[in-house]
């Protein structure tokens, strides 16, 4: 599906140009509703994915950046015009073996959580969180589990989840981000 949307992206008119002001205000402004914990997930995708599709804004090159880092992206006037060598840089890590494994693992990923979804036993429930959960450890992605891609985001939905924000400790680090320790936990 997203080679689809690549070339679709490609024959649109809007294809290696700078993005126009109103669709960079209107990222920003979807940025900062997700990075403030105002918009969950379920809703910014849906809402970039309809932006997607009705040709408004490029494609993500790679979903494992997160969708915090790809709105991020379309803030940038120029983003359209790196658009292409993005693209072509990650058609060639798609090629590698790494990525390969790292794709197979995420669509087993995928298969868990909407299996979970679909049945109504709390077994099967935490036994797909423990899944998930291990998928994204392995792959240094646990950070997904948070809004806004955001372990450290304690306002707005991000409040919930904020007490948990230790479990994606080690993959933060990894990106060069910390992340506070748990209250109680010197």
């Amino acid at each position: 599906m997203q080679v689809r949307y690549a070339d679709a992206w490609r024959k649109n008119d809007r294809f290696n140009q700078a993005l126009p002001k109103i669709l960079v205000r209107r990222a920003d402004v979807l940025l900062d509703a997700y990075t403030d914990g105002e918009m969950d997930t379920a809703t910014a995708t849906k809402w970039l994915a309809s932006n997607i599709t009705d040709g408004a804004f490029p494609p993500p090159t790679s979903v494992l950046g997160g969708v915090e880092e790809y709105i991020d992206s379309l803030t940038d006037d120029d983003h359209g015009l790196h658009w292409p060598d993005l693209r072509q840089q990650q058609d060639a890590a798609d090629a590698t073996p790494e990525h390969g494994r790292t794709r197979g693992r995420l669509l087993k990923l995928i298969d868990a959580a909407g299996h979970a979804y679909t049945e109504q036993g709390a077994e099967d429930t935490m036994a797909a969180f423990a899944e998930v959960y291990m998928t994204l450890k392995e792959v240094g992605l646990r950070h997904w589990l948070f809004t806004a891609d955001d372990p450290e985001l304690e306002e707005g939905l991000g409040a919930e989840f904020h007490p948990y924000r230790h479990i994606a400790e080690g993959d933060l680090e990894a990106a060069g981000r910390k992340v506070a320790e748990p209250e109680g936990s010197r």
